[in-house]
C-alpha cells in the first residue's frame, strides 16, 4: 500500500493537469495536487483549505447554471464520468477556460460520496476554435455574397427579358427575348451544377476509384472538344501509347480537363493554338494543356484557383470563376497537383501531376 501510494502521489504531483479529490458529503477537498493550485494561481496547499461551496463561485456567472445542470443530470443518471468545460476565475482576477474530467463514486444508498477531478487549462484551444469559427463565418459570408452576385446578373436579364417579351408585338422580338431567357437559365444551371460539384468534393468518398487507361481517355476528350468547339483555335494533342494507367474517377477527371481546356479556349484567339500532351516519370503521370493565348500576369497567378475569382472586379468576363478551383480540388482528391506557368502575351501552361497506378 505504501509503495502504491508513493507511485500515485508521484504521478499526481508531477503531471501538468490539476487533480483534486472532493468529499461531497463532508463538503471539503481531500487532496489537491500542486499543479491544481498552480492552475488557479493559488499557493500550494491552498485549495484544500477552501470550502467546496466557495469553489463553485469560481465558475463564470454565464457558465454556472449550465455546469450545475450537467452535474445534476449526471448524478441523477448515476453516471460514472462527466467532462465539462467552462470559464474559471484565476486568483489574479482573470478568467481562463478550464476543462474538467470528473469521476463519481456513490454510497450504497446511491448518493455521491467522492469526486475525482482532473482539470486542465484549455484557453489556447478555445482561442484556436474561436479563430477557426470566425474564419468559417468569414468564408461562408464571402461565399454567399459572391454567389448572390453571380445569380443577380442572369436573374436580372431573365426578369427584364420576360417583361419585354410580354409587351412585344412581333414574333421575332418575342423569340429573341425567349432565347435570352433560355441562355441565362443555362447559366444559372451551370452555376448550380458547379456549386453542387464543389460541395460533393468535400466528401472524400465522392471520388470513386477505378483504373483509367489515359491514352484513349485523353484522346476521346480532345476529339469531343474539337467536335464541340470547331477548328479555331486549333487544338493539337500528342498522347503516347505507353502512358501508364491511373486510379481515379473518370467523370470528375473529365470535368477537370474540360475546365482547363475551356480556360484555354476562352483566352486563346482564333488564330492561336492549344496543345495537349502527356507523359510519365518516376511513378507519376503528367498531363499538360498549353495555349498561345493572352497569358496571366504575375499579380493574378496566385488568385486563379480561388473560388469565384476573375481578373476583372466587375465580373464581366465569361464564366463564374469555378472551373479552375473545382479542377484543382478534383486533382487533389486524386493525390495530385496542378501547376501553372504563364507569360502575358505569350500564353499559359497548366500541368497536372498524378500518381500512376501500381
Amino acid at each position: 500500500l505504501r509503495v502504491s501510494e508513493e507511485r500515485y502521489r508521484l504521478i499526481a504531483e508531477n503531471t501538468s493537469d490539476g487533480i483534486i479529490v472532493i468529499d461531497t458529503i463532508g463538503q471539503r477537498a481531500l487532496y489537491a495536487s500542486p499543479s491544481y493550485d498552480r492552475l488557479l494561481g493559488r499557493d500550494v496547499g491552498e485549495s484544500v483549505q477552501i470550502p467546496t461551496a466557495h469553489m463553485q463561485n469560481a465558475i463564470h456567472p454565464d457558465d454556472s447554471n449550465a455546469i450545475r445542470q450537467q452535474m445534476a443530470n449526471a448524478i441523477k443518471d448515476k453516471a460514472e464520468t462527466l467532462t465539462t468545460s467552462y470559464r474559471c476565475l484565476h486568483k489574479s482576477g482573470r478568467y481562463f477556460w478550464r476543462e474538467d474530467h470528473t469521476k463519481f463514486t456513490y454510497t450504497p444508498e446511491g448518493e455521491v460520496s467522492t469526486l475525482y477531478v482532473i482539470s486542465r487549462d484549455i484557453s489556447a484551444r478555445k482561442e484556436a476554435e474561436d479563430a477557426l469559427e470566425k474564419e468559417r463565418i468569414r468564408l461562408l459570408t464571402q461565399f454567399i455574397q459572391n454567389t448572390a452576385h453571380e445569380f443577380r446578373t442572369p436573374l436580372s436579364v431573365i426578369s427584364s427579358s420576360a417583361y419585354l417579351m410580354s409587351r412585344a408585338n412581333d414574333e421575332g422580338s418575342r423569340q429573341s427575348k425567349a432565347d435570352q431567357i433560355e441562355a441565362e437559365l443555362k447559366r444559372v444551371t451551370t452555376l448550380l451544377d458547379g456549386m453542387l460539384t464543389m460541395a460533393a468534393l468535400e466528401n472524400p468518398e465522392a471520388v470513386e476509384r477505378s483504373p483509367i487507361e489515359l491514352q484513349m481517355f485523353l484522346e476521346d476528350i480532345c476529339r469531343r472538344c474539337i467536335a464541340d468547339r470547331g477548328a479555331q483555335p486549333e487544338l493539337q494533342y500528342n498522347i503516347p501509347l505507353s502512358l501508364p494507367a491511373i486510379i481515379g474517377d473518370a467523370q470528375y477527371l473529365v470535368y477537370a480537363l474540360n475546365a482547363l481546356l475551356d480556360n484555354a479556349y476562352r483566352y486563346t484567339p482564333i488564330t492561336g493554338k492549344i496543345y495537349v500532351s502527356a507523359g510519365s516519370k518516376d511513378d507519376q503521370v503528367w498531363l499538360e494543356v498549353r495555349d498561345t493565348g493572352t497569358g496571366i500576369s504575375e499579380d493574378e497567378l496566385p488568385h486563379i484557383f480561388k473560388t469565384f475569382w476573375r481578373h476583372d472586379d466587375a465580373h464581366s468576363t465569361h464564366g463564374f470563376g469555378l472551373g479552375l478551383p473545382i479542377a484543382k480540388r478534383i486533382i487533389e482528391r486524386h493525390g495530385g497537383i496542378i501547376t501553372v506557368e504563364s507569360t502575358l502575351g505569350v500564353g499559359s501552361a497548366f500541368r497536372i501531376i498524378i500518381p500512376a497506378a501500381r
